[in-house]
This record gives C-alpha cells, sequence and structure tokens, in this order.
C-alpha cells in the first residue's frame, strides 16, 4: 500500500493488521465449518477458491467476519444461538 500518494508508515501498518486479522478469524471459521483443513493462509485460500465462485469470495470472507464477531467467538462460540449448529461439525471446539 506504501505505493499510493499519502498513505503514511502508520495506515500501512494498519492496514497490515487489519487485513492479518481478516484472515485469522477466515481461517479460523472455514476450519470450524469444516470448509478448510489447514492454518497456511495460501492453502485456505485453494480451498474456499475450489468451493466459491470468484464474484462470491470477498463477500463471503466480510460475512465469516461478522459471523466471528457475533456468534463463532474464538474463546466462546455460541452454538446454541448459530444458524449454522445443525450442519457444523465444530471443528476445534471443546464444549459448548
Amino acid at each position: 500500500m506504501r505505493w499510493l500518494d499519502g498513505i503514511t508508515d502508520s495506515m500501512d501498518a494498519s492496514l497490515s493488521e487489519l487485513r492479518e486479522l481478516v484472515m485469522d478469524r477466515c481461517i479460523r471459521i472455514s476450519g470450524r465449518l469444516g470448509l478448510a483443513d489447514s492454518k497456511d493462509p495460501f492453502k485456505v485460500e485453494m480451498q474456499l477458491r475450489k468451493l466459491l465462485p470468484p464474484e462470491e469470495s470477498n463477500d463471503f470472507c466480510h460475512r465469516l467476519v461478522l459471523f466471528g464477531r457475533e456468534i463463532c467467538d474464538a474463546r466462546t462460540p455460541r452454538c446454541a444461538q448459530c444458524p449454522l449448529s445443525d450442519i457444523c461439525p465444530r471443528v476445534g471446539v471443546k464444549s459448548n
């Protein structure tokens, strides 16, 4: 992003952190839902590309982030309130 006029070092760092946060949530939730079986960002992206049309992948990732905030929290997932609870394999969820 540094190549854009007006982007400062701190803005570039903030965007990098945001990108990492979004990717972490996408990886975690994709894994819990059984859509991906890796924590490697490239491998997860390749697995999701097989499932999603390219024009929907950006929206899908944003929806996963929102879903992670509201329902599928990293530490305390709210499986009882989850609309996907009947089909979710809950990969990595200890108890709920």
